[in-house]
């Protein structure tokens, strides 16, 4: 009984302090948007997963997904690429998608794109070989702002590091 007459009498104290009135809203900018980066059955996927973004050092914003060719359930495994959108207008409007790093047949996910602080991205993915039921990790640097586009290469062994 005791431990619930304080408690009640703490929540009272606290409800009733002066420093912690509620603080009025910010006022909203008028220039916040939404935009929608990656759209499911556009751009000759059926559906776009694990989206990330990082800002380049030039400010431009590089927005990569998992573009899946893989029915209308959005498998993980199939004919997956890694797709990169860029937007100089800090998300307004974003360009075109790009293949990142091309599936070929087999699932190429996850990616996690980093900006070091030179300037140079690197993107890390995951290669999922269909036919070895292997995972490897893929690493693709770039030195301009924005990441580098893989071919095929190979999946399995010494295929997954790549530097342009």
């Amino acid at each position: 009984m005791k431990s619930r007459r304080f408690a009640t009498g703490l929540l009272a104290a606290f409800a009733t302090a002066p420093g912690l009135a509620a603080l009025p809203a910010a006022p909203a900018s008028a220039d916040v948007a939404s935009a929608f980066v990656f759209q499911a059955n556009t751009e000759g996927y059926d559906c776009f997963r694990i989206p990330a973004v990082v800002k380049a050092h030039d400010g431009e914003l590089l927005a990569f997904a998992e573009g899946r060719k893989t029915g209308p359930d959005c498998l993980d495994a199939g004919d997956v690429d890694v797709v990169l959108k860029r937007s100089q207008d800090n998300g307004k409007t974003w360009s075109a998608p790009v293949i990142a790093v091309h599936g070929c047949g087999d699932t190429k996910d996850n990616a996690v794109p980093i900006v070091l602080p030179a300037g140079r991205i690197v993107l890390l993915s995951e290669w999922q070989c269909v036919n070895s039921f292997l995972n490897y990790l893929h690493v693709a640097t770039g030195r301009r702002g924005g990441a580098a586009v893989s071919g095929c290469g190979s999946c399995g062994r010494g295929g997954g590091i790549v530097a342009v």
